[in-house]
C-alpha cells in the first residue's frame, strides 16, 4: 500500500476486521519505508547510538514481536523461523556499550537479505491471520487477539523510536524513501516563544555593551546566543 500517515486508535469495543487490517498493513508499511531510507546495507550493521542494538536487531525486532506473541496466547502453532525468534526477541538496556558485545557479534552474522524476506514471510501469516479471525466479539486483555493489537501498537512504537537511531546516522548513510508523505504545513511558522527574551538580551548587550548578571551568561556567551538566533530567524 502507498499510503502511510498514521490512522485513529481502533475501537476494540467493535472492531471491524477490515478496519484492523488497514491498520497493521500501515504500520508494517510506514516501517519498511523507514528502514528503505537506509543507504546500502553497511548502515543496518551499525549501532548509532553506542547504547543500542545495531539497526538490523530493530528490522527483525519487531516481526519476531508478532510471531512469539501470537503463539504464545495459542493464534499460531508453530515457530516460523527459531533462530530468529531467539535472536531479534529481546532488546538490552545496557550499563555500558560493552553489555552488548556478544549481542552486536551474533547481529553482524544475520544476513539482511534474509532478514528482509523473514519479515514478508511474517507479515503474510498475520495477514491470513486477520482475515481467518473472528471478531464478533470485543477485544479485551483476556482475549487472544489482544497480543496482536499488542503487537501492532508495539511496532508503531518502534517506528518512532527507529527513527531517533536512524537520524543519529551521518546523512550520507540516509535518503528520503520514494513517496515518503511530511506532516502538511499551514504556510506559515508559528511566533518564536523566546523572540522577545532573546530582544531584551539583544538592547541590553547593544545599549550597555555587558550583560546583566541577572541573565546568567557572561557577555560573549550572550553574543553566541544572539547569533544563532538571528541565523535561525534568517532561515525561517
Amino acid at each position: 500500500m502507498t499510503q502511510t500517515t498514521l490512522a485513529p486508535p481502533l475501537r476494540l469495543d467493535r472492531c471491524d476486521p477490515q478496519v484492523l487490517l488497514a491498520y497493521y498493513q500501515r504500520a508494517w508499511a510506514l516501517e519498511d519505508r523507514l528502514w528503505q531510507s537506509l543507504v546500502g546495507d553497511e548502515p543496518f550493521y551499525l549501532n548509532p547510538d553506542p547504547l543500542r542494538n545495531l539497526l538490523i536487531f530493530y528490522l527483525g525486532h519487531t516481526a519476531v514481536f508478532y510471531i512469539n506473541k501470537l503463539q504464545r496466547v495459542g493464534l499460531l502453532q508453530r515457530a516460523l523461523h527459531p533462530a530468529y525468534e531467539e535472536l531479534f526477541a529481546v532488546g538490552v538496556d545496557p550499563e555500558k556499550p560493552e553489555d552488548i558485545a556478544g549481542k552486536v557479534a551474533q547481529l553482524r552474522r544475520a544476513p539482511l537479505a534474509e532478514v528482509w524476506g523473514y519479515r514478508q514471510t511474517v507479515y503474510h501469516h498475520i495477514t491470513v491471520l486477520i482475515h481467518q479471525s473472528d471478531f464478533s466479539a470485543p477485544i479485551t486483555p483476556g482475549h487472544p487477539l489482544w497480543a496482536l493489537i499488542m503487537a501492532i501498537e508495539h511496532q508503531y512504537i518502534h517506528i518512532e523510536t527507529s527513527s531517533v537511531l536512524i537520524r543519529q546516522l551521518p546523512v550520507a548513510m540516509v535518503r528520503r524513501p520514494a513517496d515518503w508523505l511530511y506532516l502538511p504545513g499551514n504556510g506559515a511558522a508559528r511566533p518564536n516563544p523566546l523572540d522577545e527574551d532573546i530582544n531584551l538580551i539583544l538592547n541590553h548587550f547593544q545599549l550597555q555593551q555587558s550583560y546583566p548578571e541577572s541573565y546568567g551568561l557572561t557577555v560573549t556567551e550572550a553574543s553566541e546566543l544572539i547569533g544563532r538566533h538571528q541565523a535561525a530567524q534568517a532561515l525561517d
